[in-house]
């Protein structure tokens, strides 16, 4: 399970990066985020912008309205700054600082696979909840929501 704080549903509450969002999207296994065990996922507005793809996006915006996957706005005046400080850095895009803005500020675990991102929220924020798409699908394994052999079929790039 993914460390942070757990919600009074007893899930843990976790922010999706777009990079790991489209992975299970582009898949088609969108499925194995809102079905896993002891867990909930985040996705900010600027996220879901990012999903571009027609197909993909509303197949998410079908999992937001029906409350599969929770939607989050950078409005607070903390979240506000810390984009803002993510932002002028000038190497992520807008939904990569929101995730970011997000996760630190509420103090929640973030999925994401950008090895250099994470280092730079590290020096930052001091930040250091993070969890990427291989650690989620193990997690879908081990829940029993797929066998390895499918969790090995998601890690091959698509043709």
């Amino acid at each position: 399970m993914v460390t942070g704080g757990k919600r009074p549903t007893g899930r843990q509450l976790v922010v999706l990066d777009t990079s790991v969002l489209l992975n299970f999207l582009r898949v088609g296994r969108l499925d194995l985020l809102v079905d896993l065990p002891g867990h909930e996922f985040l996705v900010t507005d600027h996220v879901r912008g990012e999903v571009t793809d027609d197909g993909s996006s509303r197949i998410l915006t079908a999992a937001l309205t029906d409350k599969r996957l929770r939607e989050a706005r950078v409005d607070a005046p903390e979240e506000v700054l810390a984009f803002g400080q993510l932002a002028a850095v000038h190497t992520l895009g807008e939904g990569e600082c929101a995730a970011r803005a997000v996760a630190v500020c509420r103090r929640l675990p973030i999925a994401i696979d950008d090895k250099a991102a994470r280092k730079k929220a590290r020096a930052m924020f001091g930040f250091d909840q993070f969890v990427g798409t291989a650690d989620l699908v193990v997690a879908a394994i081990r829940g029993g929501l797929v066998d390895v052999d499918v969790g090995d079929q998601m890690k091959r790039p698509s043709k």
